[in-house]
């Protein structure tokens, strides 16, 4: 790895332990193991709980690949869970979350190499960086599971 991908990287985390601290973001410490071809991107995470306002909390529990646990977080109607980590060419680490609505469950990957092509780069979120970064946003809502922009939920990806 070259000194300016050192420099990135140690940048990428540093950033991310700062965000960590004053946004109340998770971030995943696998960005030191990437595998594959060397190069990366920088994973913006958001599971928002759309449910109906009078919905009891959406329990979620989201975990990597790389053994890096969550645990149970409640999230009241309209409100985010969040999460910013590294993921290297090969799409790994991969996220998968577990869901609780009373009484429905659903669990699957929220990131993989498979998802990454249905998140929001940042050429087409704003003006470019030198480190690629992604944004996907899931929305939970009464019938399902659907992926999109901050604001829109475009496409269903999975039913309670």
């Amino acid at each position: 790895m070259s000194s300016a991908s050192k420099f990135v990287l140690k940048l990428a985390i540093s950033l991310c332990f700062l965000a960590q601290l004053r946004l109340q973001v998770s971030c995943s410490s696998s960005a030191i193991e990437l595998e594959g071809d060397g190069s990366y991107k920088q994973v913006f995470l958001h599971i928002n709980n759309s449910l109906t306002n009078d919905s009891p909390a959406l329990v979620v529990h989201c975990q990597s690949s790389k053994g890096l646990d969550f645990g149970n977080v409640s999230l009241p109607v309209r409100s985010e869970f969040n999460t910013v980590f590294l993921a290297d060419s090969t799409g790994q680490p991969t996220y998968s979350c577990h869901f609780w609505w009373d009484p429905k469950q659903q669990e699957f990957n929220v990131y993989d190499k498979d998802i990454d092509g249905h998140c929001l780069s940042a050429a087409e979120a704003g003006p470019a960086q030198e480190v690629s970064t992604i944004s996907c946003y899931w929305h939970v809502q009464t019938d399902g599971f659907y992926i999109g922009t901050k604001d829109t939920s475009n496409e269903k990806f999975h039913d309670w």
